[in-house]
C-alpha cells in the first residue's frame, strides 16, 4: 500500500490530457508534420553525411 501511494504522488498533475485518438491525415497539416518534414530531415542528414563521408575520403587521399 505504501508503494502505490508512493507511485501516485510521482503522478505529474499539470500536464495536458493525452487525446488517445488517431491521427487525422485528412487535415494538410498533419501530412505536413508527421510524414513530409520526417521523410526532408531523413533525405537531408543523408546528404550531409554522404557530404561528410566524400570530404574525409578526399582528404585521406
Amino acid at each position: 500500500m505504501l508503494l502505490n501511494l508512493f507511485f501516485l504522488l510521482q503522478k505529474p498533475t499539470d500536464l495536458p490530457k493525452v487525446d488517445d485518438q488517431p491521427v487525422d491525415f485528412t487535415n494538410p497539416a498533419n501530412i505536413i508534420i508527421y510524414i513530409i518534414l520526417p521523410i526532408v530531415c531523413i533525405l537531408l542528414f543523408v546528404l550531409w553525411w554522404k557530404k561528410v563521408k566524400n570530404r574525409r575520403e578526399s582528404e585521406n587521399k
